[in-house]
């Protein structure tokens, strides 16, 4: 059997992506509101340059992008009516990791939107996506 005690838990080790960082930036906004995990400088380079084209494009568009960056590096974005989250994975996510980051920062949205939409303090927002390194 390939679901061998121990077995399964080293497949997984070695080939699920992980999270090694992630950010949540109001609209329009180049300074996260929460951050969490360390980059290399070349990702984090590469990641500002991302958002700068995020933040500068004429039109409002939400949805969901994923974009290989380089050494293995994933980065997922997903962009909503107030803020965005971006995630940078150690491989490339599957469907359910892409999905779960749509779904936290939805949840997210939901939770904070009077105070996104205000332009309230940050300091008394709900992350959900603070569970994406505690895995």
């Amino acid at each position: 059997s390939v679901a061998q005690q121990g077995l399964t838990t080293h497949l997984r080790s070695q080939f699920q992506a992980r999270t090694i960082h992630y950010a949540v930036f109001r609209r329009g906004t180049p300074k996260p509101l929460m951050s969490s995990g360390k980059l290399s400088r070349r990702t984090a380079e590469q990641i500002h340059t991302l958002l700068r084209v995020v933040f500068n494009m004429k039109t409002h568009r939400t949805g969901l992008a994923r974009k290989s960056i380089g050494n293995g590096n994933w980065l997922v974005m997903s962009i909503g009516d107030q803020a965005l989250t971006m995630v940078t994975f150690s491989l490339q996510p599957s469907s359910l990791q892409t999905a779960r980051v749509r779904d936290l920062h939805e949840d997210f949205e939901t939770a904070n939107e009077r105070a996104l939409r205000t332009g309230k303090s940050s300091e008394r927002f709900v992350y959900p996506q603070r569970s994406l390194l505690e895995d």
